[in-house]
């Protein structure tokens, strides 16, 4: 049981530190007869209980938000069993995924005597991928990171970056010619009004150019960015967003020289 606030802590907020909750007491039981006498306790007590097994979640599910107590599995981490005859079950402790995966990327953590031979061909294989943990909860480093191995290299998005609204969006298809090499015209139509903006977008979000039709009711663009640099040929998106009425409108456009 943790009770330290240094060690609750991590316990508190998700992997993508966007969620925070409110928590002061976690349960780290190692077996699935500790996780029934742990909810057993505090089903008596009409204690609150958040599950909580590697915390990798995006959507913030299993960060307690009133104080509940954290039901962590971190410590079921063990292969219990393994069937020697197919189909060769696998019997773990109760959410052991995190450690299991651990295991499977690399034979120098299997079970005494096993190989898996998906060929069949008498050559084990080494690995099943790669799976390895972050150096600290803060940092979020991996190997490929921190320069001490070959294994994952996590990248980050640049929030800088202007990216499409997430509004809903009716596709409109306004561009001609499409393909295009030289220049193409946007043209605007009868639904979406003089005081609209047409935006511009990489694959990634990233806006390369902006324009409005409050002077013309045509738009031509010649495959250059804000700063009237080529764009490299590709797919791009674009986004009209009327402002008289907060209608938007996409599209896609190639740019093919």
């Amino acid at each position: 049981m943790l009770l330290c606030p240094d060690e609750v802590s991590g316990f508190v907020v998700d992997v993508t530190r966007k969620y925070h909750g409110i928590g002061s007491i976690v349960l780290t039981p190692c077996t699935t007869e500790q996780v029934s006498e742990c909810l057993k306790y505090c089903h008596e007590r009409m204690l609150a209980v958040v599950p909580q097994g590697g915390n990798t979640g995006l959507v913030g599910g299993s960060v307690p938000l009133h104080d509940e107590v954290v039901l962590s599995t971190k410590k079921m981490n063990k292969i219990e069993d393994l069937d020697a005859v197919p189909p060769r079950w696998v019997h773990l402790r109760f959410s052991a995924v995190d450690d299991y995966l651990h295991q499977a990327a690399s034979s120098d953590w299997w079970p005494e005597g096993f190989s898996y031979d998906p060929e069949d061909d008498g050559t084990a294989i080494a690995s099943l991928g790669v799976h390895e943990h972050w150096n600290n909860a803060s940092d979020r480093q991996y190997t490929r990171n921190l320069g001490t191995g070959e294994g994952i290299d996590l990248k980050y998005i640049n929030s800088s970056l202007t990216t499409i609204p997430d509004a809903r969006v009716q596709e409109v298809q306004i561009a001609a010619p499409n393909p295009f090499s030289g220049t193409t015209r946007f043209s605007r139509p009868e639904q979406i009004s003089g005081s609209s903006t047409l935006a511009i977008y990489t694959l990634s979000g990233e806006q390369v150019a902006l324009f409005n039709f409050a002077e013309a009711d045509q738009v031509i663009w010649d495959g250059s960015d804000a700063g009237n640099n080529p764009l490299p040929d590709g797919l791009y998106l674009y986004s009209v967003i009327d402002k008289q009425n907060g209608a938007r409108f996409s599209g896609k456009i190639v740019l093919k020289r």
